[in-house]
This record gives structure tokens, sequence and C-alpha cells, in this order.
């Protein structure tokens, strides 16, 4: 190399180094608002105007880098590098990267720090993280291998990120509230994922197919809507997102982005529900992966309908819901006498001595009472005193043990992979069937 060009070079190490400096000192000398922020806690801040204020600053002094950037020989020029994430990708270079290397270098307190961690980003090929879905409803005490590719932990046991931080800290800015929007998750189900390539050309990669992230997002929700029955529980989605497992590389994917599912009804409480069982847990979620989508089907529709039903403050809504739970599974394409055809099928399915059985019976017939009292009247009493089996019992109480006889009917079927051919069932002798 000549003198002239290692001269050049080194100019241009020289510059962007200074500039990035300059910089951090300058920043030093802003404030936002009466309180003193600078602007690194003025970007966290959760004061709209002063957060804002600071993001609107920091992109107005990193633009000041990117033309720096571009000229130092260390970087790609004016070539467009992104970051691929699990759920798509990012900018990165070099519309982002004034900003970022500015912000890393106030983290760091140092200019050549920053530098090195862009490179460090540029120069990665692949790199590992995570698909993470935050859960509500299904406290766990450690890691649960659920299948070969799922597990579920703990939501301590997540790596810090900015989504954890938002769903952890009651971000709420709706004017709509729920009970949810005050209670953290409990646990997470995570599933590890190789991104490969990491940094990439957008002219010369396609690298925004999604396929595995919507694979994946299917296959929480349901891991999620199956776990209502490894209780019985309400197991509800909170948020999902990507987290890569180097922090300087989900650094690079400004925040990542995050999804939610939009619950349809919200539970006016969440329960104490048990800590879930292990065995348990993957007995069920395996033999419920295991079904043919045909025979899914109807199960998944009787599992979200036992979810909602105990979401609902009243107990003829539950009631409602419990029944659908049941018809979509045990009912057939002739819709008469359905609530007898129900009554026998669970009660046979279930098993038990003949008490058991007689109860059973009882409990289901009187929920569908109570439907017909919400469905004709627009009313049902949780309070109502019913006779079962010569017990009395109010509605609530009545509905709490529907709700765990659909729980049990759903489980045989998930765990003998099919159901009944009813034309033979219905004629046939039953002894106790249990898992």
């Amino acid at each position: 190399m000549s003198e002239s060009m290692a001269l050049i070079l080194n100019e241009q190490i020289n510059a962007l180094s200074q500039e990035l400096t300059d910089l951090c000192k300058e920043s030093q000398d802003l404030i936002f608002s009466r309180r003193e922020f600078n602007l690194l806690s003025a970007l966290e801040c959760r004061d709209d105007d002063i957060r804002y204020s600071a993001i609107l600053k920091m992109d107005e002094m990193g633009k000041k880098l990117n033309e720096i950037v571009a000229r130092d020989h260390r970087f790609p020029g004016e070539e467009t590098r992104m970051v691929r994430t699990g759920n798509g990708a990012t900018g990165f270079y070099p519309s982002y990267i004034g900003t970022s290397l500015l912000k890393i270098a106030l983290e760091y307190k140092s200019a050549e720090a920053a530098i090195e961690w862009a490179l460090k980003v540029l120069g990665t090929k692949a790199a590992t993280g995570k698909f993470i879905c935050a859960i509500w409803g299904v406290p766990v005490d450690r890691q649960i291998q659920l299948t070969a590719e799922v597990k579920i932990v703990p939501i301590e046991d997540i790596p810090d990120s900015e989504q954890k931080k938002f769903i952890m800290g009651n971000f709420n800015t709706s004017t709509v509230t729920s009970m949810l929007d005050f209670i953290p998750p409990q646990s997470a189900l995570v599933f590890e994922k190789l991104i490969d390539p990491y940094i990439y050309d957008p002219k010369q990669s396609d690298a925004l197919e999604n396929d595995d992230f919507l694979k994946n997002h299917e296959l929480f929700n349901e891991i999620i809507t199956v776990l209502t029955v490894v209780g019985p529980r309400i197991s509800m989605s909170s948020a999902y997102w990507f987290t890569f497992d180097d922090p300087d590389l989900e650094r690079a994917s400004l925040g990542g982005g995050r999804g939610g599912h939009m619950h349809e009804i919200l539970p006016s409480s969440l329960g104490d529900f048990s800590i879930l069982n292990e065995h348990d847990a993957q007995k069920i979620v395996q033999a419920y992966l295991s079904l043919s989508e045909p025979m899914r089907a109807p199960v998944r529709v009787a599992l979200q309908r036992l979810n909602q039903a105990q979401r609902r403050r009243s107990v003829g809504d539950c009631a409602v819901e419990v029944a659908t739970a049941f018809e979509a599974l045990l009912g057939d394409k002739a819709n008469n006498e359905m609530m007898h055809k129900i009554t026998v099928r669970s009660v046979r399915l279930i098993g038990g001595t003949v008490d058991v059985r007689k109860r059973n019976a009882a409990l289901l017939k009187k929920s569908y009472e109570v439907r017909s009292k919400l469905v004709h009247t627009g009313q049902a009493n949780p309070s109502e005193m019913i006779s079962v089996c010569g017990q009395r019992i109010t509605t609530a109480a009545l509905m709490k043990e529907v709700i765990v006889l659909c729980v049990q009917v759903i489980r045989v079927i998930i765990l003998r992979r099919s159901i009944p051919d009813w034309s033979i069932f219905d004629i046939t002798e039953h002894n106790e069937i249990g898992d």
C-alpha cells in the first residue's frame, strides 16, 4: 500500500472516531424537560413528549455520521445491508448506522467500542436466537421440554430485551383496560432458531421469507390452546417476538418488533392456577400435535370454546360456550336429541362407577337447562340453587363441575387420537375409560 493511500485510510478512521466522540460530548450538554433528562435517559422515558424529542434529536445527530461512515474503508460504502430477524428483516446500513453508532457510543462511553460493535454486526454471517411467546395462566417452576423443539420456561428465564421489558412493565396506553394490563405473563414458550444469513444485501438475496415464523407462531397457538386441559386453566398468549442470543446482534435489530393476539373475550380475573405438571403437559401436547388436521379441527374448536367458557363472567354465557365445546366433539350431522347424545356419550367416554356416571349425567343435563335459560330469557342467575342427585349447589358451582367434565372428555378424545364412530359407539357396552 502506498504512503498516500495509507494516509487516506487513516484519515477516514480518525474522521469517524472524532465525529462520534464530538457528538457524544455534544449530547452531554443536552437537557430534556425541567427534570433534566440526558439523551439516553430521555430515550427510555415513559413520557411520550420527552421520548419523542430525544428520538428526533438522536436521529438528527446520527445523520451527521452516515456520510462519514460510508467513506470509511472498513464499511461497505453506499451498499445497503439489512439484518434478518426471526420474523422478517430490518434496515441497518447505511441509513440507520449513524444513529445506532451514537447510541452504542453513549452507552459504552467509547467511540471505538461503538465502531467495533458495528463492524462485528456487519461481519456476522449467521446467528442463533429464540422465538418467544409469553403466556398467562400457565405458571411453571422450571424448564419443561414440551416437544422436541418447543419448551416452556418461567418468564424470569427469558433473555432480557426491549420486548421483555415492555410486556413486564405494564406499558398500557389504551383507554380500554382489563386486569391483564396489570398482571405480567408467568411463563413463555421458546423455540431455538438459526438465522442464516444474518446480514444480507437485499439486491442479491431474498431473505424475507417468513414461512418459519408463521409455522412457529401457529405451533405456539396450538400448544397454548391445548394447555387449557392440563388443568383446567385459562391459557392465553401475551406477546411473541424473536431475540438473538448475542446481545450485540440483538441491538442491531432495532428492537426487533413484537406481535400479539387480539383476544375476543377478556377474563375478569385470571385465577390462581397450579404449576404445570411436566409429565401430563408433555403427554397431552404431544398427543394433540400428532392428530391429523381433520381430526384436530373439531378438537381445536372444543378447546377454544372451553377456554372462552372459563373467561366468561356470566354463567349463562359459560354454559353456551361449554355446550358448543361438547357438541363440536360429540355431535353428529343429525341435530335431533343433542342434549341426550352429549350426555350419554360424555358419560360413557369418562367412565367411572354407576354413581359417578349418574352424577355426571345430571350435571350435563342441568348445564343445558342453564344454557336454555340464557337463550330464551337472556338471564341466568349464578346464585340460583339447583338440585343434582339430591345435592343442592349453585349454578356457578354447577358450571365449574361441568367445565371439569368437558376437560375430561377432550382429554379422552386426544389420548385415544380419534373421535369414535358414533353409530358403533352408541350401541356398544363401555367399561371405564381413563387417561
